[in-house]
């Protein structure tokens, strides 16, 4: 089962090498990380730290901070992959709904950020919830064991595979 555990316990066990780009390193499969799908643009990945277990980040394969850097074809691209992945999270876990948002900024001010554009997918249980509530790690973070994650991909890749 995937365990809570504190912001500051997660942030620790985040080992990035000084000067490199989180989401740039997890691309290249550093992390723990496990990859759902790959396309030529992008990578979506299941990330074994999270706001909610079944999370999964899209992440595009060449580095980009703002939108204005991102090609057209690839914000069509990711935001395809997303409504696919959303569909897939919600024949798996059957959450009250999915939040979709779109992450990442070179400001250095802006907590629980990266310098890289990325868009998250996430599976919300919580009816009431809230983005404020979700979009955060204020209040823990989901760290999810390499079987749970794996066994999780093995059930996305079948519902992906049966999503128009």
């Amino acid at each position: 089962m995937p365990e809570r555990i504190s912001r500051e316990a997660a942030v620790a066990s985040i080992e990035l090498p000084e000067g490199k780009c989180l989401a740039c390193q997890l691309v290249a499969g550093a992390g723990g990380a496990l990859t759902l799908l790959e396309t030529e643009r992008l990578v979506a990945l299941l990330p074994r730290l999270g706001v909610a277990f079944g999370q999964v980040l899209i992440v595009p394969r060449v580095h980009v901070e703002r939108f204005t850097d991102l090609p057209r074809q690839a914000w069509l691209e990711m935001s395809e992959l997303a409504r696919s992945i959303a569909q897939a999270i919600e024949r798996c876990l059957e959450p009250a709904r999915c939040y979709v948002a779109s992450l990442g900024t070179p400001r250095a001010d802006v907590p629980m950020s990266c310098a890289h554009l990325h868009v998250h997918v996430i599976p919300v249980m919580d009816p009431d919830a809230r983005p404020a509530q979700v979009l955060t790690w204020s209040n823990g973070v989901v760290r999810g064991e390499p079987a749970e994650l794996e066994a999780l991909r093995v059930r996305l890749s079948a519902a992906l595979a049966d999503v128009a």
